[in-house]
């Protein structure tokens, strides 16, 4: 039984067949009138208060394991959401919870316990003379486009990856397209774009040439499709150069809009220009926003701007703009600073104790700006105790320490998501505003690279996911963080040499 499949009635009938109850002895013991009350429940066809009654009477009436209690709980929780919402949360399960591991591809033709398949043969065949390997990938196969990553990765040839995914697909799919793609999801070399649905683009759906590049400019190609049921790959090799350069044409013609924005950074001014850039981009996604931050490293926002100002590195920056681009800079980082501060909505922030541990005794975050210099020994005391003030002092700002059973998506993508709070004065639709953004978890210095989502029922719906499960399920309590983070920095301070 799929995950997505389960629901709370479905619990419920699961219960009374493993304790072979009658819907007669549900009806005597929990005070109902009769037996269609039960089945109601059963079938999914009643109003989440009634539902509620039912649990509250149901679980006062029979003994309920930890786990029983937990899932009727959770399944309680995710009724209050349409079928379509429900579909959604689900996605954001799979790709907050989802392990990777590289060798798990099930949709191809072989022994599932074996290393090589017909396409790794394939693969190793026509490579033998290749300088360079283009893929070009339509629909959303995953498992396929993951494998022939993984074999050209062990082949040590150098490739890039052209994925092309429908804009009018569903969110729930979207999400579960970036939870099989989260392993290559930010390499350089895999390019992510979407195209509009027609009959022409649905040409490439489903669809994949590998093209074998050889070093006088010829090249071999092989056309791949998986079938419908994703079980069986269908491959064609020694296809003409007329097919791939068709399918140049049919990329040219698709409109295809990247996704996923990936901007080499090769000089120091660019660097700066790029980290400027993103402080305001931050500022204008945070701005009187409720926040949800699930990143693993700390965010410059939260350091004080005197701390943050006297930390800036002028030699990274060019002489003749020196001035005018630490003063923009510092400028935008207070803004953020005081925009935390100061702002009315939400701020929901979880950090790691090891990254604690490691900031308090380097001076440096994970991911530390190559513009800043190491925080001294005060520095990094006084931004923690800044933390635990706006805890303290803010009734809008919340910061939890991570679990040790946070979602293993923590080490592979950093997620920020900020969503315009509906007042009951405004009648405007501000979905607009709400954007889900997606970065690589440790960035690389000569590159940035991001997926930003904004379809209207990504943002709510992941605020509803990250609030049930990542808040609920993998922090430790408010109380429990706080007293962590003081025992924290008691600790793992370094002590200055006597």
């Amino acid at each position: 039984m799929r995950s997505e499949d389960l629901s709370f009635g479905f619990l419920v009938k699961q219960y009374i067949l493993a304790h072979e109850l009658s819907y007669q002895a549900l009806v005597d013991r929990l005070g109902y009138k009769s037996k269609t009350s039960i089945a109601r429940i059963i079938q999914n066809a009643t109003s989440y208060e009634l539902r509620l009654d039912f649990y509250q009477r149901f679980s006062s009436q029979y003994v309920l394991t930890t786990e029983e209690r937990k899932s009727f709980e959770h399944y309680l929780n995710l009724s209050r959401l349409d079928v379509r919402q429900q579909k959604l949360f689900l996605a954001f399960r799979r790709l907050f919870s989802f392990q990777h591991p590289e060798a798990a591809v099930h949709c191809l033709p072989y022994d599932e316990h074996e290393q090589t398949t017909e396409l790794d043969l394939l693969l190793r065949q026509y490579g033998q003379q290749a300088v360079h390997v283009s893929v070009f990938l339509g629909g959303s196969c995953l498992p396929l486009i993951r494998r022939l990553y993984q074999s050209l990765n062990r082949m040590n040839l150098p490739f890039h990856f052209q994925h092309f995914l429908f804009a009018e697909e569903s969110p729930s799919h979207l999400v579960d397209v970036l939870a099989d793609a989260v392993p290559l999801l930010f390499d350089s070399r895999y390019l992510l774009y979407t195209i509009k649905s027609n009959d022409y683009a649905a040409r490439v759906d489903n669809l994949c040439l590998v093209r074998f590049e050889r070093k006088d400019g010829t090249g071999d190609d092989s056309l791949l499709m998986l079938l419908q049921d994703q079980s069986h790959l269908l491959y064609l090799s020694h296809v003409t150069g007329h097919l791939y350069d068709a399918v140049l044409r049919l990329i040219e013609d698709l409109d295809a809009s990247p996704l996923k924005t990936t901007e080499p950074l090769e000089e120091d001014f660019s660097r700066v220009l790029a980290f400027l850039q993103k402080q305001q981009y931050y500022l204008q996604l945070e701005e009187n926003q409720a926040l949800y931050f699930y990143c693993k490293d700390l965010d410059c926002a939260l350091v004080p701007p005197d701390i943050f100002k006297n930390a800036l590195l002028q030699t990274v920056f060019p002489d003749h703009e020196a001035k005018s681009l630490c003063k923009e800079l510092c400028d935008l980082q207070a803004r953020r600073y005081q925009n935390l501060l100061k702002k009315h909505s939400p701020s929901h922030i979880i950090l790691t104790r090891e990254f604690l541990k490691n900031f308090l005794q380097s001076g440096r975050f994970q991911d530390h700006p190559f513009l800043l210099r190491t925080f001294t020994l005060s520095e990094r005391v006084d931004i923690v105790n800044g933390i635990l003030s706006l805890q303290a002092n803010n009734p809008f700002f919340f910061v939890r320490l991570a679990a040790d059973n946070i979602p293993h998506l923590w080490n592979l993508v950093s997620v920020r998501c900020s969503r315009r709070m509906v007042r009951a004065s405004s009648h405007a639709d501000t979905s607009q505003n709400d954007t889900l953004l997606l970065q690589p978890a440790t960035s690389k210095p000569n590159v940035s690279s991001m997926i930003e989502l904004t379809q209207p029922e990504l943002v709510p719906s992941f605020a509803a996911f990250y609030l049930d499960e990542l808040w609920n399920r993998y922090t430790l309590p408010s109380k429990r963080s706080i007293a962590m983070i003081h025992s924290v920095l008691q600790y793992h301070v370094p002590r200055p040499n006597a």
